[in-house]
C-alpha cells in the first residue's frame, strides 16, 4: 500500500528561520521539496560507475548566476557507510519555469524574498560515482545537497526519481540496480495556480470542464493545492521537466478559479514534477549478488583393496558461475581403510562467496579374487514371553571361507515380553575383512489369544520353555518322527509349525 504521509507547508517565518539558523551548521539542514526543488533528468549505470543528472536549487532564497555562487552534491546512506560526492555544474536554466508573473527580479544581495523573482542559471548537475564506492550487497539511500554560498545556505532533501523500471546492470557476480518506483510514488502539489493540461509538456491544451467560477479564468482547471494524488499513472519528459500522468475530479471554486483533486472522471491529466512534493520510495542504490551454490558429482563406488585409491578421484563439481571447481574438493570426513569392508565417505567443496555442497557415499573395499560373505536369516513369529534363540536358523556362507554360521554375530537383542515387530540384525566377516550385514524382522504375538490354538516345536526343543502338553504325551515319538521328516502335523485341537 502506497505511503500517503505528507510533510506540511511551512510558513515564511519558519523556513527564514531554519536557512538562518542553519547557515552556522557543518552539515546540511533536512529539508523538503518545497524548498529545495530538483528533478532528476537521467541514470546511467556501467561497467566502471552510476552516472545521475538532473538539476536542483533552494527556491526564495537567493540568485543562481553562475558555477561560483552554488555547489550540488549527492549523498549516500546505508547502515554502516556514508558518502558525499560533488558534482559537476551544468548550463540548465531553469528561470523562466520559475518565473512569476508581475514580479521584478530581486536585488543582488537581496535574499530569502518571495515577493521578487530569482535567477536560477547554471542549476544543471552530473554525477559519476564509482561503482567501488558502494559496498557490496549493500543498499544505499540517496539525498540530493544544495549549497548556496551567498545565502550561506545548507539544505538536503531525500532524492525521488520515479520511474517504470529499475535500471539495472550484472557486473561480474553482482547485479547492480537504481531502483525509485512510480508504482510506489505519491506526490501533493506545491504550488499554485498550476493548470490542469491534457499533454506533458507546458504547450498542452488546458483542461475546460463545469461551470464557470469567474469571468476571468471561466471553467479552466486549476490543480488544488495541497490536493494527493496517489495514483500516477506515467511520466514523461519535456525540456528538462518531468510531467506525471493522473485522473482527476472535480472540486470546488478557489480563488476564483475551478479546482481538481483525485479522482476517476478527468483523464488524462498531467503535471509538472517541479510542482509537487514526492513521497514513497525514495532513490535506492541496490548491489545484489547474484550466485549458486556448486554441486559435487560423486556416488558410491567399489574399491580393490590393495590398490593406491585417491578418493578425490571419484567426485567432481561444477559451479555455475565459477565453472569446474573440482580441484577445490576436499575430503571432509572418512571412515576408509585399505581392507575389505564398506565405508563411509563425506566431500565437500565451497565457492568463493562461502556457498557449499556436501555429499556422503558409501565405499565397499573388495578383497582380490574374494566374494562377500552371505547370512541366511529369514522373518519369525514367536509367542510372548517364549524363549527366543536369535541365531536359531541363522547360518551363513563364504565362496572362499565356506561355512561361516559360527562367525555370525548377533547386532541387537528383543524382548519378547513385548508383542508387535522388532528387527534383528546380523554381520559376518570373512578371513579377509569383507562383511555383511542383514536384518529380519521377529513377531512377537500374545499367547493369550493364540494358547488353544498353535504350538510351536521344535526337534531340538521340543515345545521350547513349555511343559509337554498332556494330549502330546503319549505322541511325543510320533512328533520327533514328523518332525524328522520335516511334516506339518495337524490334530484337532493344536496346530504344529515346524521350522
Amino acid at each position: 500500500m502506497k505511503r500517503q504521509t505528507f510533510i506540511v507547508i511551512l510558513s515564511s517565518f519558519l523556513y527564514l528561520s531554519l536557512v538562518v539558523t542553519q547557515s552556522k551548521a557543518l552539515a546540511p539542514t533536512m529539508t523538503t521539496k518545497e524548498f529545495l526543488n530538483y528533478e532528476i533528468l537521467d541514470t546511467v549505470i556501467d561497467s566502471q560507475s552510476i552516472t545521475i543528472s538532473g538539476w536542483a536549487f533552494i527556491k526564495k532564497n537567493q540568485h543562481f548566476r553562475s558555477q561560483l555562487d552554488h555547489e550540488i552534491a549527492l549523498e549516500f546512506i546505508s547502515t554502516d557507510n556514508t558518502f558525499i560526492v560533488n558534482t559537476t555544474l551544468t548550463n540548465i536554466s531553469m528561470t523562466s519555469s520559475f518565473l512569476y508573473a508581475g514580479l521584478s527580479y530581486c536585488a543582488e544581495n537581496l535574499y530569502f524574498k518571495s515577493t521578487c523573482n530569482y535567477y536560477f542559471e547554471y542549476v544543471g548537475f552530473i554525477a559519476v560515482i564509482p561503482l567501488s564506492n558502494f559496498r557490496k550487497g549493500i543498499r544505499y539511500s540517496t539525498n540530493i545537497i544544495v549549497n548556496a554560498k551567498s545565502s550561506k545556505t545548507y539544505l538536503k532533501t531525500p532524492l525521488y526519481y520515479p520511474m517504470e523500471n529499475s535500471v539495472q546492470l550484472k557486473i561480474g557476480d553482482y547485479l547492480y540496480s537504481i531502483v525509485s518506483t512510480l508504482e510506489d510514488t505519491n506526490f501533493r502539489v506545491l504550488d499554485t495556480p498550476i493548470y490542469a493540461r491534457n499533454g506533458p509538456s507546458k504547450t498542452a491544451t488546458i483542461w475546460a470542464l463545469g461551470t464557470n467560477c469567474s469571468t476571468t479564468h471561466t471553467n479552466k482547471l486549476y490543480f488544488k493545492l495541497n490536493s494527493v494524488y496517489t495514483n500516477v499513472i506515467a511520466r514523461s519528459k519535456s525540456n528538462n521537466q518531468t510531467y506525471y500522468q493522473v485522473k482527476a475530479k472535480l472540486d470546488a471554486c478557489v480563488d476564483t478559479r475551478r479546482r481538481i483533486i483525485e479522482g476517476t472522471s478527468i483523464t488524462p491529466v498531467w503535471i509538472s514534477g517541479i510542482f509537487v512534493e514526492y513521497s514513497g520510495s525514495p532513490l535506492k542504490i541496490n548491489s545484489e549478488l547474484i550466485n549458486q551454490k556448486p554441486t559435487l558429482q560423486v556416488s558410491n563406488f567399489e574399491v580393490i583393496a590393495g590398490n593406491s585409491v585417491n578418493l578425490l578421484d571419484y567426485a567432481k563439481s561444477f559451479d555455475p558461475e565459477e565453472g569446474n571447481l573440482t580441484n577445490k574438493i576436499i575430503i571432509e570426513s572418512s571412515t576408509y581403510r585399505d581392507l575389505p569392508g564398506l565405508y563411509s565417505v563425506t566431500y565437500y567443496v565451497q565457492d568463493k562467496y562461502g556457498y557449499f555442497d556436501r555429499t556422503t557415499v558409501l565405499v565397499t573395499v573388495i578383497g582380490l579374487n574374494n566374494h562377500v560373505p552371505s547370512i541366511y536369516a529369514y522373518d519369525k513369529t514367536i509367542i510372548q514371553y517364549s524363549f527366543s534363540n536369535v541365531m536359531n536358523e541363522v547360518t551363513a556362507h563364504d565362496d572362499e571361507d565356506g561355512d561361516l554360521t559360527s562367525s555370525i554375530i548377533t547386532i541387537n537383542q528383543i524382548n519378547t515380553s513385548v508383542v508387535g515387530d522388532h528387527n534383528v540384525c546380523y554381520s559376518v566377516e570373512d578371513s579377509k575383512r569383507a562383511s555383511v550385514t542383514k536384518c529380519i524382522i521377529v513377531s512377537v504375538i500374545s499367547n493369550i489369544s493364540n494358547q488353544n490354538r498353535f504350538r510351536y516345536v521344535s526337534k531340538n526343543n521340543l515345545f521350547y520353555h513349555e511343559a509337554i502338553p498332556n494330549q502330546w504325551i503319549s505322541r511325543v515319538n510320533q512328533l520327533m518322527t514328523l518332525l524328522n521328516d520335516k511334516i506339518v502335523l495337524k490334530t484337532n485341537v493344536y496346530y504344529v509349525i515346524f521350522k
